[in-house]
């Protein structure tokens, strides 16, 4: 053989090496396939969508599903557009027109949100026959991720010195065993220990699960401001790859320490055509008196007869509340009118504080 004929034989066998060597790379590296799903529709006379449910999904999932549709009708439709809901959805479908008898394929390529929580998107077809009518093709989904909690934020009112326990839930939604769940709280008075669950049971709202911990919280008001305090409990899930984190937020609400003056009230011989006042002072501490009214709530037994307002702190932290008592919209009450007026401190708790309330009222 001469030199160029070796030459030659040499280029080509680089030439089916290199191809060789890019099937093999194509083969390791070619990504899974989307799924596809499929549906038919045969009658589009019906005003709500079709919708096709994917169920429960992982956060970011890329997922496609097809409407097969027939045309039913007598005359050839002609697709004019096909619009989506949003960009986490893109639309392949066929602009010919479709024969009576024939069927055209409408596919959505759905891309999940990262936000767990149910998910709909839609398509509207726009067929030139149907006249002002589209077609609406719906797409639902509940996203879940793979690390979930429950519940996934958690308000409490406390008293001052009050402890308080809460259980928080975590749930492998994932396809593979962790090897534990941490957790750690970035304030000193949330307190935390983690617990397996190993026998499981079904959850409705976690239909993924493979594993599950429970996380009890302690939460310890001794240390916090009156008002409304914050902090963060982060759970970590240790898997073989890496670490998956998420958070919870938890708000404390702590009722100030206070006294009420005087401690009951008794109004006697309140005329019907009389109005009447009292008065009730809330005395705090320097450091626990609220720097406006809205952490004060207040309720009572008497209706429209009585209304109420605030009188702000000026030397001493001490809030007033006027009460405000009308004798004729008492009289529907009977003679002698009996209530509790009740003062707390946060949106969520009991009272912290109930008087009583006398009213006689003279016919």
């Amino acid at each position: 053989m001469t030199k160029r004929m070796y030459a030659k034989v040499g280029i080509v066998i680089v030439i089916a090496g290199v191809c060789v060597s890019a099937a093999v790379w194509y083969y390791v590296k070619k990504p899974d396939p989307i799924p596809v799903t499929k549906s038919r529709v045969r009658s589009i006379s019906a005003p709500t969508p079709f919708v096709h449910d994917f169920g429960v999904v992982s956060a970011g999932a890329h997922l496609e599903h097809e409407f097969v549709i027939t045309n039913e009708g007598s005359v050839p439709w002609t697709p004019l557009e096909v619009k989506a809901s949003c960009s986490c959805m893109g639309v392949v479908a066929s602009r010919e027109a479709v024969r009576p008898g024939d069927q055209f394929a409408i596919r959505l390529k759905y891309r999940a949100p990262d936000k767990e929580g149910s998910d709909n998107q839609r398509a509207i077809v726009v067929i030139k026959e149907l006249g002002s009518t589209p077609m609406v093709l719906e797409i639902r989904a509940r996203v879940l991720h793979d690390l979930s909690i429950s519940p996934k934020k958690l308000s409490v009112s406390l008293a001052k010195g009050k402890t308080t326990k809460r259980i928080i839930e975590v749930f492998n939604n994932s396809d593979l065993d962790w090897e534990g769940v941490t957790a750690l709280a970035d304030v000193p008075w949330l307190k935390a220990e983690v617990q397996v669950d190993k026998a499981i049971t079904t959850n409705p709202d976690f239909p993924k699960c493979r594993q599950r911990w429970s996380v009890p919280l302690t939460i310890c008001s001794d240390a916090l401001r009156s008002g409304e305090n914050s902090g963060n409990l982060i759970i970590k899930a240790q898997t073989t790859n890496d670490s998956l984190a998420t958070k919870i937020g938890v708000t404390v609400k702590v009722a100030p320490e206070v006294e009420v003056i005087p401690d009951q009230v008794f109004l006697g011989d309140i005329s019907p055509d009389e109005k009447r006042e009292f008065s009730l002072s809330l005395r705090f501490s320097p450091d626990n008196c609220p720097k406006n009214s809205s952490i004060i709530k207040v309720s009572h037994d008497f209706g429209e007869a009585v209304s109420y307002d605030f009188v702000a702190p000026t030397d001493a932290p001490i809030w007033m509340i006027r009460f405000h008592v009308d004798g004729m919209k008492l009289i529907a009450n009977g003679r002698y009118v009996r209530g509790i007026i009740r003062i707390n401190f946060g949106h969520d708790s009991d009272a912290n504080l109930e008087i009583p309330c006398f009213v006689k009222v003279s016919l």
